[in-house]
């Protein structure tokens, strides 16, 4: 465990609450796009969604936590999406 790590927790909760507000815009906007649509088009579209969602918190881990997952960052991915 590395010295100062909980000093650092606090600006990753932070960030990682800005990724779920990222995560739940860009939802909204697949959302407009998937209303009334046939549901071949909608699966695609979910499965891109997933993929989106998946690459960009992979990229925020790895970049930002050096690659350590915590619960409390998909609580504030979470929290961030809800919003």
């Amino acid at each position: 465990m590395r010295l100062f790590e909980s000093a650092r927790q606090a600006p990753l909760f932070a960030l990682f609450i800005c990724l779920g507000i990222i995560l739940g815009i860009i939802y909204d906007i697949f959302y407009i796009f998937r209303v009334k649509r046939k549901p071949f088009f909608m699966a695609i579209a979910d499965i891109l969604l997933s993929v989106l969602f998946f690459l960009l918190t992979l990229y925020f881990v790895s970049t930002f936590n050096s690659g350590n997952l915590h619960w409390f960052l998909f609580f504030a991915i979470f929290l961030g999406f809800s919003l």
